[in-house]
């Protein structure tokens, strides 16, 4: 286990029983259905942490879901649809990735509490996949983070990146949560003057 795995695992403590874990043949049947071997943390993340949420605002796509909306295999290619078809107005849209399956293609990974999607760009090994996230709504602008799923999510949720994806920086006291994680299902505990919300 590396550095940054080890910091997430501090700080956003995985739930005694995954929702939604998978198993080494579930997995095999994932990327043969995807056509590529997935990166070794994704699995990690999804073998650890389940289905859920960090912080209320980034859930990880998993194929084992049994949610529509957080699974892998079916957000594939409705997100892709959207990043090829562009928006339905005129602006100038960024768009230099391909989209997978083509050749160093962006294949969705994550979408954040605002609809916005993460992408891993996929050139190289899987393991030296990268990080793209698009923000829709704010006129398609986009950022690479040129580190990967496991370290991307370690340093968001220590605030160690100078910039959060989220718009402004990544002080933990703002985007803190607790628990950091929260599994599918579950109902957040409530915060003071609100109500708990249950996390899908």
């Amino acid at each position: 286990m590396n550095d940054y795995q080890l910091r997430l695992l501090a700080e956003a403590p995985p739930p005694a029983c995954p929702v939604n874990a998978g198993s080494p043949e579930q997995w095999d049947e994932v990327e043969a259905q995807l056509g590529t071997v997935l990166p070794g943390d994704y699995k990690w993340l999804i073998n650890t942490y389940g289905s859920g949420d960090f912080c209320d605002l980034l859930g990880v796509l998993n194929p084992f879901s049994s949610s529509e909306s957080g699974n892998l295999l079916s957000q594939v290619d409705p997100i892709l649809e959207h990043y090829r078809e562009g928006p339905g107005f005129q602006i100038a849209v960024k768009r230099p990735f391909p989209a997978y399956p083509e050749r160093g293609g962006l294949l969705p990974v994550a979408r954040d509490s605002n609809g916005d999607d993460l992408f891993w760009l996929t050139r190289g090994e899987p393991d030296d996949w990268t990080l793209v996230h698009y923000n829709w709504r704010g006129g398609w602008e986009y950022q690479q983070y040129y580190i990967p799923l496991a370290q991307f999510i370690a340093e968001w949720v220590s605030g160690l990146l100078p910039e959060s994806f989220f718009g402004g920086g990544s002080d933990p006291k703002i985007i803190r949560r607790d628990p950091t994680f929260c599994p599918a299902g579950q109902v957040r505990p409530r915060r003071s003057g609100g109500k708990g919300s249950r996390n899908r």
